[in-house]
């Protein structure tokens, strides 16, 4: 790039390693002498030259310095001066963020593109400058606020990293590009970010978009086709006729869609308001809905519509012009350009990111190409590996993809959807439940369907995880690695599933969100519960509340559980059995309405009211923490529980698990983990409310090593009882 440069020569110092600030300075000054940029205040005239060093000079600092960013001048807001052109550039990029409006102070930051995005050794010595709080020694948060900017550079591979100016229109150019670069690098390598089995399903379609068909054809394993994920709406829709010909006039949406398609060299294209048939009778739309994991994860490319309310809105970028939000400096032939950083806040904050569909179909993808109000952003399925090359891309930056990052993990291009389950790197349960979370923050038009909008996840996870069995209505039926083949573990552990709320303090208790049930589904599933729309709670499994270990005192063996079917039928869950067998058998049954268990019962008695002064409050023979016995004492007034002569909440518990203490600790109290249960019509019934654990003292009687569960079920009340759970 041509750009104006100082013939600032360093001493010898500089080539032997020894360099001050002074001499810093003085190259600077002599940078921006050179330049001769006016409209200028006092102190950026000492510092534009920080733009106008010949990267030689810039090199060198680095090397001497060895310092991944430096200071280079600290800004007060109200000492901005109006005429000049470049506190004014530093300003509109700060004030942007309404969290910075009322900062008095910010810092100008210099960096190079090596270090900001984990290329080093590479690329040193390509400067990128940020703006940060002042005092704060941090890098920006680029995937927040556009505090970044470099400069502009035509050619993006010219110097290996570039910011690019973005247009009103989609570089559809350079977006096919990038998935060449995909097509080139990633086949034949760990990750699949290509179908490999293509798709054999009775009744699926795809669009054929070649000169303006626009008319459904019969879908074959070898076909490459498009999907796209986008915000149904409330619109009425027509659909294809009897020939699957397509209406003459489509929704703006669906016409972007299909220039994107054949702009990007394809030819087929499907879309679930077209290509499944939504008045169906013959099971077609049931067949194809339950195989949704298929079809995305079998097609070339998702494109992903974050901003359009409805298809009458169209793609940004295409026939929308998008928004001009990006900033820039021409000063004599150097171009200061901000970089649009903030995609995760762009797609976080989108209409289709609260939409509960939409989360599986992006999920399932293989390669997705979403676009925002401001650019395009490209994610394949390397793109959540750290040793991956060129797995995710933004339309305002652009890099050299044979360059391997050094430091993936550092990069400030985000890493916007999950990885597969064969690509994650935490425990089952944990990745399991992470997905659950992210799904329960979405919303549904109709409660009937949270289950369907989520059976692709589910079909992934049992074709791609293989301690993952199955589900029940969403419960996982995991292989407990802790205690292979225990069935029945199995089947508890699914359905012991907690709510993270965040309960830290009594002041947390008014202001958390009661659960309520959808009343479509049994209570033991998370399926059947909102904790608001969307849910501001966590959802997740405790893989070691179940244990094998000596202290731990398992109730399994003493428990018996079966599921009972629609028709009546009973499927006993037997200890000893194979999990998956059981799980697959239970799938192919049909409808469950209830589990039929034999375990240990009892009550739980919490005080009306307390004063809550110290950290556990006594309840009957357990000790609880102060604020979780507020948090039951609310659920029993929401519930509207009868209170006991003796002013006590008296709660139905079924103990799931016992954790005995052992050696010199044993008189300190263990632990019981047990499940609350709500009364219904139907005697011994009960369904699922609340998960809860809470301590214990338990003195051995006698010499021995520990207690049976018989003699603690004696002390504590337990009775051993058959009751259904709905």
């Amino acid at each position: 790039m041509d750009r104006t440069t100082s013939s600032y020569v360093p001493s010898d110092d500089w080539e032997e390693g020894f360099v001050s600030e002074e001499q810093i300075h003085e190259a600077v000054l002599a940078a921006g002498k050179k330049a001769k940029i006016t409209s200028l205040c006092e102190k950026c005239n000492q510092i534009v030259g920080w733009f106008f060093l010949e990267q030689e000079v810039f090199r060198r600092i680095i090397e001497i310095e060895r310092s991944t960013h430096e200071i280079i001048h600290n800004f007060k807001i109200d000492e901005l001066k109006p005429f000049c052109k470049l506190c004014n550039f530093l300003h509109s990029i700060w004030t942007e963020d309404e969290k910075n409006k009322n900062e008095e102070h910010f810092s100008l930051v210099r960096s190079t593109a090596g270090h900001m995005f984990g290329f080093e050794p590479f690329y040193r010595n390509e400067r990128i400058f940020f703006l940060q709080s002042d005092g704060y020694d941090s890098e920006p948060r680029s995937h927040v606020t556009n505090v970044v900017f470099g400069f502009s550079n035509a050619d993006a591979y010219k110097n290996g990293v570039a910011i690019r100016n973005l247009s009103l229109q989609a570089d559809l150019i350079l977006v096919r590009e990038w998935i060449r670069l995909c097509d080139d690098n990633h086949v034949g390598s760990n990750f699949n970010c290509l179908p490999t089995d293509g798709v054999s399903l009775q009744g699926f379609t795809v669009i054929d978009c070649e000169d303006g068909r626009n008319i459904l054809v019969p879908g074959t394993a070898s076909m490459k086709y498009v999907t796209l994920s986008y915000v149904w709406g409330a619109e009425a829709s027509e659909g294809p006729d009897q020939f699957g010909k397509l209406p003459s006039t489509l929704p703006n949406l669906i016409t972007d869609a299909i220039k994107v398609v054949i702009a990007l060299g394809y030819r087929y294209l499907w879309i679930d308001r077209y290509c499944i048939p939504q008045n169906d009778s013959s099971g077609i739309k049931s067949l194809l809905i339950k195989n949704m994991d298929k079809i995305y994860s079998q097609s070339i490319l998702t494109i992903i519509a974050t901003t359009a309310k409805c298809p009458s809105e169209g793609l940004p970028g295409i026939t929308k012009p998008r928004i001009a939000v990006q900033k820039f400096l021409q000063m004599n032939s150097v171009r200061l350009v901000q970089w649009v950083s903030n995609i995760r806040h762009e797609i976080d904050n989108s209409v289709w990111n609260t939409r509960g569909w939409t989360y599986q179909e992006a999920s399932l993808s293989r390669r997705r190409l979403v676009f925002t109000e401001t650019q395009c952003y490209f994610q394949c399925d390397v793109g959540n590996s750290w040793g991956g090359e060129g797995g995710c891309r933004m339309e305002s930056i652009d890099y050299v993809l044979t360059v391997e990052r050094s430091y993936p993990g550092r990069s400030c291009i985000p890493t916007m959807f999950h990885s597969r389950p064969k690509d994650h790197t935490e425990s089952d349960l944990s990745f399991f439940g992470r997905v659950v979370s992210y799904y329960t923050k979405r919303q549904l038009s109709k409660d009937s369907d949270v289950l369907p909008a989520f059976l692709g996840i589910l079909s992934m996870f049992i074709s791609e995880c293989s301690n993952f069995h199955g589900h029940i209505y969403g419960v996982p039926i995991f292989e407990p690695e802790f205690a292979p083949r225990d069935t029945i573990n199995a089947l508890i552990l699914g359905i012991t599933w907690y709510c993270y709320k965040c309960l830290w303090s009594l002041e947390d208790i008014p202001a958390a969100v009661i659960p309520v049930r959808r009343r479509a589904l049994p209570s033991w599933t998370w399926c059947d519960w909102i904790h608001a729309s969307p849910s501001p709670y966590l959802i997740g499994w405790k893989d070691n509340t179940l244990s094998v270990r000596v202290r731990w005192r398992d109730m399994a063996p003493h428990a018996a559980l079966s599921l009972e079917f629609e028709d009546g039928t009973i499927l006993p869950w037997l200890p000893g059995h194979n999990s998956a067998d059981l799980a697959k058998k239970a799938m192919m049954m049909g409808v469950v309405r209830s589990l039929h268990i034999v375990g240990w019962l009892t009550h739980l008695s919490i005080p009306h009211s307390c004063d809550h002064d110290e950290y556990f409050a006594p309840c009957g023979p357990y000790s609880i923490k102060s604020y979780e016995v507020a948090w039951l004492q609310r659920l029993a007034r929401e519930r509207a529980m009868n209170v006991t002569e003796n002013k006590k909440y008296v709660f139905k518990a079924w103990v799931l698990v016992m954790v005995e203490p052992s050696g010199y600790f044993y008189d300190e109290g263990g632990e019981v983990h047990m499940m609350l249960l709500g009364e219904t019509p139907k005697p011994s019934t009960f369904e699922r409310f609340e998960v809860c654990m809470m301590n214990v003292k338990l003195k051995r009687e006698g010499e021995g090593n520990s207690n049976s569960v018989e003699d603690v079920a004696k002390r504590l009340g337990w009775e051993m009882k058959a009751f259904e759970l709905v």
